[in-house]
């Protein structure tokens, strides 16, 4: 057998091998991320306080408080304080198609917006949160792929890549989910042009009614040197609440 139809033949044989492999990991990775979505909405319902704090790059900062609901494809954030932010309403639901549909009341101007898609990308009121973040998780219309194993804060995680199938705002997002308990103990956002641009880690998580729940969550803007963090408390889950607390409340859609 010649040089040239060896090549070949080597050649074929590990593409019939790598094809197989790289499907059974591509799925393994959707497995990974189906099983991190039931690890970060567990329970029928949840419920629970906030404080927002948001750290400029200077060290000063400005905290807001509110409530937080969640029940099946619905989320709600209203905030309480302080005076000037007081009424903000954000309702979140997930559409058939696994996208988010965002509303916001905003009481100085007694209106309710429907934030339209080609804005979501932007910081939700200055916060290192944009509004796609406070949402669901965005696992459609996306590829994944395993990058391999890491330990974050002593836990071992696998490394899972997404890459959009379609423009987006960011150009990849890398999640390290846990092993045990498949919550996303960090993840990394990446900017169109491939360069690191926030990042997000669940800094104390807490067992409540069994689950295993991010009690505080920091999300990081790099470039600007910039942070926002989530604190929860009064955390209770299954308390079977009205459908209308994931819901802007009806006297702002009138």
């Amino acid at each position: 057998m010649d040089t040239r139809r060896s090549s070949t033949l080597l050649f074929l044989c590990a593409a019939v091998v790598l094809l197989p492999l790289g499907v059974a990991l591509a799925d393994q990775a959707e497995e990974i991320l189906a099983k991190m979505a039931q690890a970060v909405e567990p329970g029928k319902d949840m419920r629970a306080t906030f404080e927002m704090t948001v750290t400029s790059r200077s060290n000063q900062q400005v905290s807001w408080t509110g409530e937080y609901y969640r029940k099946g494809d619905k989320k709600r954030v209203v905030f309480r304080s302080p005076v000037d932010i007081k009424g903000v309403d954000l309702a979140v639901e997930r559409m058939r198609d696994g996208m988010n549909s965002f509303k916001l009341y905003l009481p100085v101007i007694r209106r309710l917006r429907t934030i339209e898609r080609d804005v979501r990308g932007e910081a939700f009121f200055g916060t290192d949160f944009n509004y796609e973040d406070l949402g669901f998780e965005q696992l459609s219309s996306t590829k994944q792929k395993i990058l391999g194993e890491d330990n974050v804060a002593g836990r071992a995680c696998y490394k899972v890549e997404s890459v959009p199938a379609k423009g987006w705002w960011y150009g990849r997002i890398v999640r390290y989910v846990d092993k045990q308990d498949y919550l996303p103990r960090r993840t990394e956002y990446f900017a169109q042009n491939g360069e690191a641009f926030k990042q997000r880690t669940f800094d104390r998580v807490e067992p409540i009614q069994s689950y295993p729940t991010p009690m505080e969550i920091t999300m990081r803007t790099l470039p600007a040197k910039t942070q926002s963090r989530l604190r929860f408390s009064e955390v209770k889950y299954d308390t079977n609440f009205a459908d209308d607390l994931c819901s802007v409340s009806k006297e702002y859609a009138e």
